[in-house]
C-alpha cells in the first residue's frame, strides 16, 4: 500500500482533502487522559485528530480519551453501523507502528479479530480516503454498482493514490476529486466518488459518462450536465 511519509502524510493529505492549512486547532493536544497508544496513532492525534469532518464523517473515530479496552485489543475506532470496529492490541501501545485489527462484533457481544494487511500509519491515511468517499468532508458524492470493468477509465484520468488489497479498493484523484474503485470477483464492482465542489462532481460525470445509482446532485444524471 503506497502512502507518503507518517506525519508529513497526515499533514499534506488533510490539508489536500480540507483545502486549506492546518492549524493547532485541527489537532488535540495531549494530556494526562488519553490512553497508552503507539506513537503513529500519538502523531494523528496531535496532528489532525480534531477533524471531525473528516474522522467521523462516516466511520468515528474514539477520542484519546474513550479508546476502550476489548480483551487484550484498544478500540479507537467503530465502524458506521457499529458492527465492527478497528484496534491495535494493548500490548503494541508501546511500539512505533503496529499493525491494526479489525473486530467483527458478533451477535453473542463477542468480538471475532482479523489483522489487517498494513500498519497503523498507513491504515489511518487509507481510512481517511475511505472516509471521503462514503460522505465525509467533500459536499458532494455519488456511487454505482456495474457489471463493466471502470478501472481503465478511471486510470485514463486520474492519478492512482494507493491500495488496500484486502478490499481490494483502489483509491484515483486529484485535485478536489477522489474516486475509490472496488472490483469484485466475478465481474464490475463498485465506483464511489466523491467532489470538493459543484465543479469537481461534475467534470468526474463528465469524463466517467455513466448513470449514477446514487448522486446527492440530482442533475448529475441529466444528458446536459
Amino acid at each position: 500500500m503506497a502512502t507518503s511519509k507518517t506525519d508529513t502524510g497526515f499533514r499534506g493529505l488533510y490539508e489536500s482533502f480540507l483545502n486549506r492549512k492546518l492549524t493547532a486547532r485541527d489537532g488535540i493536544e495531549e494530556s494526562r487522559r488519553w490512553r497508552p497508544m503507539p506513537e503513529k496513532l500519538r502523531e494523528f492525534y496531535r496532528r489532525v485528530g480534531q477533524v471531525d469532518s473528516i474522522n467521523r464523517g462516516f466511520n468515528h473515530l474514539h477520542r484519546p480519551w474513550e479508546i476502550e479496552a476489548e480483551r487484550g485489543y484498544s478500540v479507537f475506532m467503530v465502524e458506521n453501523q457499529a458492527v465492527a470496529v478497528w484496534a491495535f492490541r494493548s500490548e503494541d501501545s508501546n511500539e512505533t507502528d503496529p499493525c491494526i485489527y479489525q473486530g467483527l462484533c458478533l451477535e453473542n457481544g463477542k468480538v471475532e479479530w482479523y489483522r489487517e494487511d498494513f500498519r497503523c500509519a498507513e491504515w489511518l491515511i487509507g481510512m481517511a480516503h475511505w472516509q471521503i468517499v462514503n460522505g465525509a468532508c467533500f459536499r458532494y458524492h455519488a456511487c454505482v454498482e456495474t457489471r463493466r470493468n471502470l478501472r481503465t477509465q478511471v486510470e485514463k484520468h486520474w492519478k492512482h493514490r494507493l491500495t488496500i488489497t484486502s478490499g481490494p479498493l483502489e483509491f484515483y484523484g486529484k485535485g478536489g476529486q477522489l474516486l475509490c474503485w472496488c472490483p469484485k470477483k466475478s465481474s464490475g464492482g463498485i465506483l464511489l466518488a466523491a467532489g470538493q465542489s459543484l465543479a469537481d462532481i461534475r467534470r468526474i460525470h463528465q469524463r466517467m459518462n455513466i448513470r449514477w445509482d446514487f448522486s446527492d446532485y440530482d442533475e448529475l444524471n441529466d444528458n446536459d450536465c
